[in-house]
C-alpha cells in the first residue's frame, strides 16, 4: 500500500486554526469559534473523517504524488489515511504529528502555497518515510535532481534525511533522537512499543489501537498485543466476525474493527479476510470526477462522495484526461 513512517508520534502540532465544520451540502456552515475580539479561540476538533477529506482534496488539487511517484487520487490518498488508523506494517509506523499537519495546513491554507509552506514540501504524506524518495539538501526529493519534484523538507520536523540501505530508493527523515544500533530488542514504556530498524528507532503507541506492548515482539510486525484468547500462530485462520478481523498474532487473537479505518469499514471473507468498502456505489479503483463546476466527486467507502471545491478556498472542480479530478484556484 502506501507508505508508514519509520518515526515517533510526539507532540501534535497546535499551531493552526481548524475550518468550520461541513454543512449538509458539502459547504462551510459559519464559524462559531470566532470570539469578541474578532481572533478565533481554540476551536472544537471536527470530525476526524472531514479532515481526513479536507486533507487528501488539498493534497490531490495541489499537484501531489503517492509512492513512487504515482498519480495521487482521492481514494489512494484515502486509503493512506485508512492505513495510518491500523496496526504498523512494513517499515514503518504512522507519525501522528505528520498527520495531524497534514489535516492543520489543509484546515488553514486558502491555495495551495499556502499547503506546501505550511506542510514542509510539495509530498504530503501520513509518514515521514517515502518510498522512491532520495536525500538532496536535507529533502527527500522524489527522482534524481529534477525540477520542481515532489519534495519533504526534514528540517521543517527538526530532522535529518536518511537514504535507507534497503536495496531500492527509499528514504525517511529521522530526528537525532531517533538514532539506534541495528538490533530487534523491544522496549516497553507503557503502552509505548520502541524497536530499531537500519538504525532507525521506532516508536509506536499501542493504545491507537487498543492495545499494549508486546515485549515478546520478534520484530516490527508484531511491537502491539491486544488483550483476547490465546491461539496458534500455525493454525489460527484469519477471519471476518462482523466488522471485524479476527487473527493470531503472537498466540493471541487480534481483533480489528475495519469501522475503525473510516474509509474500509467491512471486513470482506476471503483467502485472506481483509478491510473493503461497505457500499456498492463505487468500487475500488473508481476514477474522481467533477459533479458541477465547483464540486469534487470520489469514492468513499463505496459510496458516492462529494466536496466543495469553494469552501476549501478554490474556485471550481477541473477533471483530466487522464481520469482525475482536483479542485483549482
Amino acid at each position: 500500500m502506501l507508505l508508514r513512517s519509520c518515526l515517533v508520534l510526539v507532540v501534535l502540532l497546535a499551531a493552526c486554526d481548524s475550518r468550520p465544520p461541513l454543512s449538509a451540502d458539502g459547504g462551510a456552515s459559519a464559524d462559531a469559534n470566532a470570539s469578541s475580539d474578532g481572533t478565533t479561540a481554540s476551536p472544537t476538533k471536527r470530525p476526524e473523517l472531514e479532515r481526513m477529506i479536507d486533507a487528501c482534496v488539498y493534497a490531490v488539487s495541489c499537484a501531489s504524488v503517492g509512492e513512487w511517484g504515482q498519480p495521487l487520487t482521492m481514494q489512494s490518498c484515502l486509503e493512506e489515511m485508512a492505513s495510518a488508523r491500523m496496526l504498523p506494517q512494513g517499515y514503518g509506523v504512522p507519525d501522528g504529528e505528520v498527520i495531524e499537519r497534514w489535516y492543520r495546513c489543509a484546515e488553514t491554507a486558502k491555495r495551495c502555497a499556502d499547503f506546501h509552506a505550511c506542510y514542509g514540501g510539495t509530498w504530503p504524506g501520513t509518514t515521514l518515510c517515502r518510498e522512491g524518495g532520495s536525500c538532496q539538501d536535507n529533502k527527500l526529493t522524489l527522482g534524481f535532481g529534477q525540477t520542481d519534484a515532489p519534495y519533504l523538507d526534514c528540517g521543517r520536523f527538526g530532522a535529518t534525511c536518511v537514504d535507507l540501505p534497503t536495496g531500492a530508493q527509499r528514504g525517511c527523515c529521522v530526528r537525532s533522537a531517533e538514532q539506534c544500533p541495528a538490533t530487534w530488542d523491544v522496549k516497553c514504556d507503557g503502552t509505548l512499543s520502541e524497536t530499531c530498524f537500519l538504525g532507525i528507532n521506532l516508536r509506536y503507541d499501542c493504545a491507537r489501537v487498543g492495545g499494549r506492548c508486546n515485549p515478546q515482539a520478534s520484530g516490527r510486525h508484531d511491537l502491539c498485543s491486544l488483550p483476547g484468547e490465546t491461539c496458534d500462530d500455525g493454525t489460527f485462520a484469519r477471519r471476518c466476525d462482523g466488522s471485524v478481523i479476527a487473527q493470531c498474532v503472537a498466540n493471541t487473537i487480534l481483533r480489528i474493527d475495519c469501522k475503525d479505518t473510516l474509509t474500509q469499514t467491512a471486513c470482506q471473507a476471503s483467502t485472506y479476510p481483509a478491510c473493503a468498502f461497505a457500499g456498492s456505489e463505487c468500487k475500488r479503483g473508481s476514477a474522481d470526477s467533477c459533479d458541477d463546476d465547483h464540486t469534487i466527486r470520489f469514492c468513499l467507502d463505496g459510496r458516492r462522495t462529494t466536496r466543495n471545491c469553494r469552501a476549501l478556498g478554490f474556485s471550481r472542480c477541473l477533471a483530466t484526461d487522464d481520469g482525475h479530478a482536483q479542485c483549482v484556484p
